[in-house]
């Protein structure tokens, strides 16, 4: 009697499904219920629709090559979608953060344009280059300390230089052919330090070689750190790839420094290089560096939040610069049809010793006063359009859908050549590490990433093959490849 009385009790499949269902449909009225109350529903409507275009992306792609953290479609979504998104969220929730409120009406529709352009990259992205092979270069695995020094050495020289070619730009001198030159070895310091981490992570380096070489590396990134003092991007990058380099090796994240990282580049780098930046240019290194050290000792709790989290999310809120182009193209200001793209071909192919007077790829001042985003007797700031902004400057929607889309192409056949595929591949995935952050520099105009990419691409083959031909790379299947080192 017991059991017929149970089983009559318990609920039918299809009752219990009806029962989901009720409540599903429940919760949905309720959230709808709400929506009245959201205050700018149209901007986290379209804040979420640019979530679910990476979440729908991530989840509903068959990929067998993908999906690991830093694919670069991961931190690229990530971070475009706290710049353009979450950015415009905080913007109207905080109007005070908005520099320019004139610009405030123009935000839903600059947020939609980037949303578009990054569903046009997500389309580029997953549609093509999947079967593309890896490159050759993965055989390869340094046989001597030179793959890591000359790199090093190189990168540290470009970019020290930044400083007085900087200099020199402000004293209206223009730009030095001789320092550009040197300049473009800069990024390949990156390749050099990834790369012993990487080694030292998998256990490939004697520590009588791993010691003295990381010391050497870690000193040329304190000099580099020194002479580029104030640049943000380039800091965390220095200590954010060793922490890359042993998630390449171990596939698991050192979730305490990660956090480290973070918390000292929000709490600690963003605003003693902001303090740094307000301190006169005239003074020397040291008094500058001091004076900035002196003016963050007298900010109270308040002042030290704004320096730090909230100028942090000031400065992750890009979406201004898009809503000034889509605010001013094609009323006071004209459409470029093609004139700053390119740039591109330009920067790539004639160096600037043979034309001293070659425009200045990145198109930063001449944004920023175009659009009135900076003082008329502003010389030094520069405001990132974003290749979205650039997109729509020259050729509106259809250049944003067309552009966006071949860069989501050019994305994934970097990936597939370089990053796709695990297990011990130690050149192959530092050229990948050392090429990420100008991939992810998407706040930047077009002719300015395009052309980076290439160059540094470029340098690093060149040193790859003279250095095969030196013999300081051996093949995985020699059994001396690494002997030397290990």
């Amino acid at each position: 009697m017991n059991s017929g009385a149970t089983l009559a009790a318990a609920p039918s499949p299809t009752r219990s499904r009806s029962f989901a269902l009720a409540g599903t449909f429940g919760i949905l009225a309720a959230v709808t219920a709400c929506v009245a109350f959201i205050p700018h529903i149209g901007i986290v409507a379209v804040s979420a629709l640019y979530l679910c275009a990476f979440l729908g992306y991530m989840g509903l792609r068959s990929d067998s090559q993908g999906g690991y953290l830093f694919e670069v479609i991961v931190p690229l979504s990530v971070l475009s979608f706290f710049c353009f998104a979450a950015g415009t969220v905080y913007l109207v929730l905080d109007p005070t953060a908005l520099q320019n409120p004139e610009l405030g009406p123009y935000l839903l529709a600059a947020e939609a344009l980037t949303t578009l352009g990054y569903v046009c990259l997500l389309v580029g992205y997953g549609g093509a280059f999947r079967a593309t092979a890896p490159s050759p270069i993965g055989r390869f695995v340094p046989r001597n300390v030179l793959v890591y020094l000359v790199p090093g050495v190189l990168g540290m020289i470009g970019m020290s230089l930044q400083k007085f070619q900087s200099e020199g730009m402000l004293n209206d001198q223009g730009v030095s052919p001789a320092l550009s030159f040197f300049q473009q070895f800069g990024p390949v310091f990156n390749f050099g330090w990834f790369l012993a981490w990487y080694m030292l992570w998998a256990k490939q380096l004697r520590r009588s070689v791993a010691i003295p070489l990381l010391s050497i590396l870690s000193a040329m990134a304190v000099v580099v750190l020194i002479f580029t003092f104030g640049g943000k991007g380039l800091a965390v990058t220095m200590i954010g790839l060793p922490a890359l380099a042993y998630y390449e090796v171990k596939r698991k994240l050192p979730l305490k420094s990660i956090a480290v990282v973070v918390l000292v580049f929000v709490f600690g780098i963003f605003p003693m290089y902001n303090a740094f930046r307000q301190v006169d240019r005239n003074l020397a290194m040291s008094r500058r560096v001091d004076q900035a050290f002196s003016l963050t000792r007298t900010w109270n709790s308040d002042k030290y939040m704004d320096a730090s989290l909230f100028a942090f999310m000031k400065r992750m809120s890009i979406t201004t610069s898009v809503a000034a182009i889509v605010s001013d193209t094609g009323r006071w200001v004209d459409y470029r049809y093609g004139e700053t793209l390119v740039l591109a071909p330009i920067g790539l192919f004639i160096p600037r010793f043979l034309w001293p007077e070659k425009p200045n790829l990145s198109i930063g001042k001449e944004f920023g006063a175009t659009f009135r985003l900076i003082g008329d007797m502003d010389r030094e700031t520069y405001i990132s359009p974003s290749m979205i902004g650039d997109f729509y400057w020259n050729f509106s929607i259809p250049g944003v859908v067309l552009g966006m889309w071949l860069m989501g192409l050019g994305y994934r056949w970097y990936y597939q050549r370089y990053g796709a595929g695990q297990g011990f591949d130690p050149i192959r995935k530092s050229v990948y590490y050392t090429l990420l952050p100008t991939a992810l520099a998407f706040e930047g105009n077009v002719a300015f990433v395009v052309v980076s990419f290439i160059k540094v691409l470029g340098i690093l083959v060149i040193f790859l093959l003279v250095f095969r031909r030196l013999g300081w790379l051996g093949e995985t299947a020699d059994a001396e490849t690494i002997g030397d080192l290990r």
